[in-house]
Order: C-alpha cells, then sequence, then structure tokens
C-alpha cells in the first residue's frame, strides 16, 4: 500500500471534536514539543486499528522499533515505545523494557509519557520483571518518577 492510500485511509477516521482536545493536551508554542506537527483528528485506537490493518507483520523482526527510538525525532522516539504496547498486550515485554531503558534520558515529555505507559501495561502483565527493571534501572532516573505513581 502507498502512503497516500493509508493518509486517505486514516483521515476517513477523523473528527473535529478529537482535533480540539489534541491542540488542547499538545504543546503548540514557540520552543514546544508539538511546534510545528499537525494532527488530524484520529483517536488512538481508530489510528491503531489502521496501521494493524496495512502496515505490521507482527511475526517480522522488531528492528524498527530500535530504529525509531534512536531517531531524533521525538514523535519517532514515541511511536517506538508505545508500538511496545502490542506486544506487552501478547505477554511479550522484552522490547518494552528494552526500548524503555534506551529512552530513559530523553529529554521530551511525550516520550516520557509514552514510556510510562508501556511500563505501567508490562508491569501488569509480567509484575517480577517489572519489578527487576525498576530495582536495577528506573528508579535511578528522577526524571522519569512519575511512572511509579499509581
Amino acid at each position: 500500500m502507498k502512503a497516500e492510500q493509508f493518509i486517505k485511509r486514516l483521515k476517513a477516521h477523523r473528527s473535529l471534536i478529537e482535533l480540539k482536545k489534541y491542540h488542547r493536551y499538545f504543546k503548540f508554542d514557540e520552543g514546544r514539543s508539538g511546534k510545528g506537527d499537525r494532527f488530524i483528528g484520529v483517536r488512538m485506537g481508530r489510528s491503531y486499528k489502521v496501521v494493524r490493518s496495512y502496515l505490521f507483520d507482527f511475526g517480522k523482526p522488531r528492528d524498527i522499533l530500535y530504529t525509531l527510538a534512536h531517531s531524533t525525532d521525538t514523535w519517532e522516539r514515541r511511536t517506538a515505545i508505545v508500538s511496545t504496547l502490542y506486544f506487552i498486550g501478547k505477554g511479550d515485554v522484552v522490547d518494552a523494557f528494552k526500548i524503555a531503558e534506551m529512552l530513559l534520558k530523553d529529554d521530551q515529555d511525550l516520550v516520557h509519557k509514552g514510556t510510562e505507559w508501556a511500563l505501567r501495561y508490562a508491569g501488569q502483565k509480567r509484575s517480577k520483571k517489572a519489578v527487576k527493571f525498576f530495582r536495577q534501572t528506573y528508579r535511578h532516573h528522577a526524571a522519569c518518577r512519575p511512572a511509579l505513581r499509581d
């Protein structure tokens, strides 16, 4: 499938209400993480369905996630960690912990929020691995401590 086809399918799920929510949530001010980004108002659940139906074969190697995690683009780094939610749901938390460790010192709050979601979910699925990860790695990074709430 071509990118234009994917975008057309994605735009079919647009919502003005969702677009307004995104503009309240994300920071579009000068020098902020959302400056220059464009949102079309598609809820994440709908986005995942479109992506799943067209782009991913989850049996393939996951190297792309690590490439995205090393990107200079905030959204690509966030995509890397948020994409692990699918695997976590299937009980596979390995990539989530590896990518979370890569992103611990990231300077963007949106990347940290995605990392926190993945770690919370991974902890629900594999609590012993999560505890080990927090003891060995995560607890030393004060910038990421909001994930320890709950």
